[in-house]
């Protein structure tokens, strides 16, 4: 369905060449969308098997004589790593959604690049690594998204992560990207807003640092992927923390 990793999956569907492969896609989502549809028009075989349990799910993909089985979500919520472990095809491989090792053995190779996994790399994966250079990910703009644009005024930073991704380290050093930009502005968005004491506690890390928490600015979730989208309008360079 909607979801930030078929922003990134249908670029791989849609270019695949449909007369050395078939994809077979299994969906475990409770619900579908436009996005379902759309990539239903593009593969070989599609099956719903949201409720499914794992057994059901292996022995139809067993029954189909898939060769190689691709993962999507790793260890994420929702995830069925049940299913893998049963080695339903004879190779397996993890990708895109969850980007880390999986540390499961039945797990063969893990789609990867020099960036994210540099050489040496191996020595913390499960898996075998398969290099995608220069990136293994290929993104889609999702249709009808608005064009970026410049915003008035002083130059506004941006960052719509996960407040736990904030740490000591970034806030230090978002604060000196403000000191040393005169009239700049940061804006934060995050699920995780929608708690009223996190705002506060994450302006008091700013004002430690001796930047004036009226140039902060705490967003809270939005309704729709389109109003998300419009936020960027605000931003005119995104900043992303650190190590993650």
């Amino acid at each position: 369905c909607r979801h930030a990793i078929t922003f990134f999956l249908e670029p791989f569907i849609g270019h695949h060449d449909r007369d050395s492969l078939e994809i077979a896609c299994y969906s475990t989502c409770p619900h579908e969308d436009d996005v379902s549809a759309s990539i239903k028009n593009r593969v070989a075989l599609w099956r719903s098997l949201a409720g499914a349990d794992p057994t059901a799910i292996a022995s139809t993909i067993h029954k189909d004589r898939v060769d190689i089985l691709i993962e999507l979500f790793g260890h994420a919520a929702g995830h069925q790593i049940p299913v893998v472990v049963m080695k339903p095809a004879p190779i397996q491989v993890d990708f895109l959604g969850y980007p880390a090792t999986t540390g499961i053995p039945e797990i063969d190779y893990r789609f990867v690049d020099s960036l994210t996994d540099p050489p040496g790399a191996e020595r913390f994966a499960s898996e075998q690594l398969i290099r995608l250079d220069p990136t293994f990910l290929c993104y889609s703009p999702m249709p009808g998204a608005p064009p970026c644009s410049r915003t008035d005024g002083g130059l506004t930073f941006g960052s719509f992560n996960s407040a736990p991704k904030l740490n000591a380290d970034v806030f230090k050093t978002w604060a000196t990207i403000l000191s040393r930009v005169p009239h700049s502005r940061l804006i934060l968005k995050c699920l995780e807003f929608r708690d009223p004491a996190l705002p506060p506690a994450v302006l008091s890390r700013f004002a430690a640092h001796g930047i004036d928490p009226a140039r902060i600015e705490c967003l809270r979730f939005t309704p729709t992927v389109s109003d998300h989208l419009a936020v960027y309008h605000g931003v005119d360079i995104a900043l992303d923390p650190f190590p993650y």
